[in-house]
């Protein structure tokens, strides 16, 4: 219980991220390396949420990587040892031990030996390469021996996939370090071998697990395809170079024998491998952009009425890629697109055909065949689609840049989305009505997007506040009646974060509409206050879009603190306060008058300024203010204690002397005081001062004492 509010106990994540680091930093990280491993796999195996994984593998990733002390002893022993242990492995234990191992193997392969070393002023981090020797050959390849076991014990995935990439790791080179020939040749034979394991595996994996071989080939190609001036007069580097090309070539030449891939990977994939990106050393985007829509092109002129049917159930297939990267499917969109201009009616006879999943993709074939001149054909099936209930989502997505637009389907969609309580679609209305509301103002915030919005706020989904476009641009918010805001804002007093799209929207309504804004603010103050959701933000740090309407109302917004002040003046310097110090960081004018005028009307007031103050850094703008609060209160008054703290606070201090500076700087200020003509101003410098001689003092003892001791520490 804190602050009068129950927050919930220290979730499982914390505790675990707590044990790794205690773990990590004594020496129980190394004392009995085998044990630590089994340690690692059975706790990795009983977490069962993502946040409790992650310090889990970082542990995982520190313990098994080359660290700089521990090759110092024993070179790659531990690597050895780790090795061994995976090896001993039974299948079933290896594949259930399959994101520890995955991450051992990987850091086993490394080249980079890493390390840090304190003094008592200084950290240095320290980055090298392993050095070659028998004992590493042969740790290196038994790791991609273990790797390459539990490639083929595992179905394709995910899992399946890390350890692909794992395998990688043999063929990188020390980071931020130099390394010698023989390591270079270590590398690039490793390398080697990985891409030949690649190529025995490749007719077992699916497309777009080729599709991700051929991008990571390509990047390794472009690593070695030319060997630097200094390496390129060693014939041994020279050969083993020839030895990883001639690998590459052959990985290349079955993937180029693939012709489903060849389609594939011109329409899926955002980077995707032309021939001219393994022509030209560099890579040229614009150049492979060019090749891979003219390869496009050949791909819809091979589509006829004839082959018409294969290549629906191709595009069936390809869409079974799943990613949440937008551009992953943006060739598939050009083909569509292209496809709807050259061949029209093949398009229009897939339609009625499409699964759910290709059904994704009908805004784009609906714009391609809108745009093609097929508006009166594409209608009809609207229709019939938003009458059987098919699609709704898709054709709700399409509306939102439909130019004929049909605000009784976008109408008829949300009656049903709503009826269904479809977030999906009711989401996809809210989109639609935004964007069309520039060009159709009537009925859309009303009919459409506050009815999906207060549907999909039931709920606890605030998707529709925002992100997919810019508030500012559409017209659906501006010139909304007092009558329409009112139900907007109460949504938006639950909404968890505000964030950026919350701030635009608000900054929008605010421009007509500022003191509704305001109040709204105040009410997610209370609502911060009152709620057990100890996740929520009332106000994001940081404003951006509310600063300028804002600030152009200064008195509205000290007076909309001063009411939240006297409803609750409890914490009153993180609410109101924060708001004032986040818009008028430097008490622009006529801040100052406006709050002098509040320590002048009463003792409520001084206590208000002096919440707001605290929100403050204790800068010297804020003095006149202080002087004036410290002039009308008598010598023994509570209140001075916060003047105190508003005149002590900081932001951040640097180095063992930080606080005696700013101490420092602090007495300089309120020096000035004792000049003052109101005596107890004067009173009040001569005692400040006196006590930050004190503290000044015990400040550089603290200093002092705690540089000595660090210096014991490192024998310095």
């Amino acid at each position: 219980m804190a602050f009068g509010r129950e927050y919930p106990g220290t979730k499982s994540q914390a505790v675990i991220a707590k044990i790794s680091r205690i773990l990590e930093s004594g020496y129980l990280l190394y004392v009995t390396p085998e044990q630590m491993f089994d340690a690692l796999v059975k706790m990795r195996q009983a977490m069962t949420t993502e946040d409790e994984r992650k310090p889990i593998d970082d542990l995982t990733r520190r313990f098994a990587q080359h660290d700089r002390r521990a090759w110092k002893q024993v070179g790659p022993g531990l690597q050895r040892l780790l090795v061994d242990r995976i090896a001993d492995l039974g299948d079933a234990a290896l594949v259930a031990a399959t994101p520890t191992v995955t991450t051992t193997l990987r850091e086993a392969l490394s080249s980079t030996v890493t390390g840090t070393t304190w003094q008592a002023e200084s950290m240095t981090l320290h980055t090298g390469s392993v050095a070659v020797t028998d004992d590493l050959k042969a740790v290196r390849r038994d790791a991609l021996q273990q790797l390459e076991r539990l490639h083929r014990l595992l179905v394709e995935g995910r899992e399946r996939r890390e350890v692909r990439y794992a395998m990688l790791a043999a063929g990188s080179t020390p980071n931020n370090a130099g390394y010698s020939d023989l390591l270079g040749e270590v590398i690039m034979d490793d390398l080697a071998r990985v891409i030949g394991f690649f190529t025995s595996v490749l007719p077992d994996l699916g497309l777009e697990a080729k599709r991700r071989v051929e991008v990571d080939l390509h990047h390794r190609y472009h690593a070695y395809h030319c060997l630097p001036p200094t390496m390129a007069d060693n014939p041994a580097l020279v050969a083993a170079q020839r030895r990883l090309l001639n690998a590459i070539a052959a990985c290349r030449a079955v993937l180029d024998g693939d012709a489903d891939l060849d389609r594939y990977r011109a329409l899926v994939g955002h980077d995707s491998i032309t021939p001219i990106m393994w022509a030209k050393p560099g890579f040229d985007y614009q150049a492979a952009a060019k090749e891979r829509s003219a390869k496009i092109d050949v791909l819809v002129a091979s589509v006829s009425v004839e082959t018409a049917g294969e290549w629906l159930s191709r595009l069936e297939r390809f869409v079974e890629t799943r990613s949440d990267d937008m551009a992953t499917f943006l060739g598939l969109q050009e083909f569509i697109k292209k496809l709807a201009a050259a061949q029209p009616e093949i398009l229009l006879a897939w339609l009625p055909l499409l699964s759910d999943r290709l059904a994704d993709w009908l805004p784009g074939m609906l714009h391609g065949l809108s745009d093609a001149g097929h508006s009166a054909a594409v209608v009809p099936l609207i229709e019939a689609w938003v009458a059987e209930d098919r699609h709704l989502s898709s054709i709700a997505w399409y509306l939102q840049f439909a130019e004929a637009f049909r605000f009784d389907l976008l109408a008829t969609i949300t009656a049903k989305a709503l009826a269904a309580e479809d977030d999906q679609v009711l989401h996809n209305v809210t989109v639609a009505a935004a964007r069309q509301s520039a060009n159709h103002p009537d009925g859309l915030f009303d009919h459409i997007f506050l009815p999906a919005a207060q549907s999909l706020s039931s709920r606890r989904l605030f998707g529709w506040v925002g992100g997919l476009f810019n508030w500012d641009q559409l017209g659906l918010l501006k010139g909304l009646s007092t009558q329409q805001v009112g139900p907007l804002l109460k949504l938006l007093v639950k909404l968890p974060r505000l964030g950026t799209n919350g701030e635009a929207l608000l900054a929008v309504v605010a421009r007509e509409h500022l003191q509704a804004v305001i109040d709204l603010i105040g009410e997610r103050f209370v609502r911060e206050r009152d709620s057990d959701d100890f996740r929520y933000e009332d106000l994001p740090y940081g404003l951006h879009y509310l600063r300028e309407p804002f600030a152009s109302a200064p008195a509205e917004i000290v007076a909309g603190a001063r009411r939240w002040f006297d409803a609750d003046p409890s914490l009153a310097e993180f609410r109101g306060g924060r708001l004032i110090a986040e818009i008028f960081p430097n008490l622009e004018h006529p801040l100052y008058l406006l709050l002098l005028t509040q320590i002048e009307d009463s003792r409520e007031g001084i206590e208000f300024v002096l919440s707001v103050l605290r929100a403050f850094k204790g800068e010297e703008f804020l003095h006149p203010l202080l002087r004036a609060i410290v002039g009308r209160l008598p010598a023994d008054d509570e209140l001075l204690h916060i003047v105190d703290i508003v005149i002590n606070s900081s932001g951040v201090l640097t180095g063992e002397y930080g606080s005696v500076e700013a101490q420092e700087a602090r007495k300089t200020l309120v020096a000035e005081w004792t000049t003052d003509e109101n005596e107890a101003v004067r009173a009040f410098a001569a005692r400040f001062i006196k006590s930050a001689d004190n503290q000044l003092a015990m400040e550089r003892r603290r200093a002092d004492r705690s540089v000595a001791l660090r210096k014991i520490t490192y024998d310095e």
